[in-house]
């Protein structure tokens, strides 16, 4: 059995999955999904909590037993050191593997490993699943189909040459510990993308989403057509929103994995994908293999 321990936002959670399915498809195993910590509810300053997002895909992992039961008693905090506690003696008595990603030289060293394993880290690096591209393409596909509104705007952006703009502020401007680790990019860095991109296309058009579109609203204006898309747009947990960014045939991304897999999930074969130079405002912090070769980093 290999399980993954769940952590942070959709875009996160996909990363970790990611990995999970490679090695389930290497090691011919079962994969399971510990969800305690992302059920976790107790309150602590600059936390930002998260909920299961993957059940928006057409995945259907197994839980584990504890996972079950904090979903259905409110009882997070127990059962997340519970799964902890669980897992360690499990480690120590030589029934599971336990890897975690500060510990690991490199991709090679998690795809190597085999039998019963439990995965703890972010894995944001399409390293941990080269292999499973096609697999992945085909489960992250969102349920739900498109509102009637939402199929125009997917219309229009395959009629011309498309450019998602993805902005992440909300938790980048308000909690200091997003803003040390990521900060928000700033307007210049998206003037500059669209600008670099908007000189090879001929009939561009911007389609901007974020968890701030007022300021979007209020700061944004580039020399195309542009079109704010609100959060009537975002459908169940936003995977509507991910469905129609992965859409557009270009893209200028946040440093958020939510936008990575946006661009990644894109099926444009000549896309251009600018991001940020900076990932990770801390040096020596993420996965020098998080951006693919042909990307732009601005």
């Amino acid at each position: 059995m290999i399980v993954v321990k769940l952590q942070g936002g959709l875009g996160n959670q996909m990363f970790q999955y990611a990995l999970g399915r490679e090695l389930q498809r290497r090691n011919e195993n079962e994969l399971c999904l510990d969800l305690t910590w992302l059920l976790d509810r107790y309150p602590r300053s600059g936390v930002v909590f998260r909920n299961y997002e993957l059940d928006i895909f057409a995945v259907r992992p197994r839980l584990t037993l504890l996972s079950h039961v904090a979903r259905r008693f409110s009882l997070p905090l127990v059962l997340m050191y519970g799964s902890q506690a669980l897992r360690e003696v499990k480690t120590k008595v030589g029934l599971m593997q336990y890897l975690a990603e500060a510990e690991m030289q490199s991709p090679l060293d998690v795809l190597e490993a085999r039998g019963k394993l439990y995965l703890d880290g972010y894995w944001q690096s399409p390293k941990y699943f080269e292999g499973s591209e096609a697999i992945l393409r085909r489960e992250f596909k969102v349920r739900r189909p498109l509102s009637p509104a939402a199929e125009q705007i997917a219309t229009r952006m395959a009629a011309t040459d498309s450019i998602c703009v993805n902005v992440r502020r909300t938790d980048y401007v308000t909690l200091p510990a997003s803003i040390e680790m990521h900060g928000f990019v700033g307007k210049e860095y998206y003037d500059r993308g669209i600008a670099l991109i908007t000189s090879q296309l001929r009939n561009p058009h911007v389609f901007v989403t974020s968890d701030d579109i007022e300021w979007c609203r209020d700061n944004l204006r580039f020399d195309c057509p542009t079109t704010v898309l609100g959060h009537e747009y975002k459908g169940d947990r936003i995977g509507q929103d991910l469905a129609l960014m992965s859409c557009c045939k270009h893209f200028v991304i946040a440093n958020s994995s939510f936008g990575w897999w946006s661009a990644w999930l894109s099926p444009n074969p000549e896309k251009i994908v600018v991001c940020p130079k900076d990932w990770f405002r801390k040096p020596l912090v993420g996965n020098p293999d998080m951006i693919l070769p042909g990307w732009i980093r601005l």
